[in-house]
């Protein structure tokens, strides 16, 4: 066999294992996405009472800016 022949043999590995990777991580995705298969309602009930924390602590922090602020100007 020549380098000629050789070559067709390399690139249809070379294809299959990037056909491989590209399987891999859209099963991935597609288990992940599988996973947090909860309806809309239960996930806007979750993640708004995640967000809750992180809103009160920027509320706590801009007024303590502005209160910062306020005692400068005076």
């Amino acid at each position: 066999m020549d380098a000629a022949e050789y070559k067709h043999v390399v690139l249809g590995l070379i294809f299959l294992t990037y056909i491989s990777d590209v399987f891999e991580a859209k099963h991935a995705k597609l288990e992940a996405q599988k996973e947090d298969a909860a309806p809309f309602d239960v996930k806007m009930r979750r993640l708004t009472a995640e967000l809750e924390a992180p809103f009160a602590e920027s509320t706590r922090l801009e007024d303590a800016i502005r209160q910062n602020l306020r005692s400068r100007r005076a």
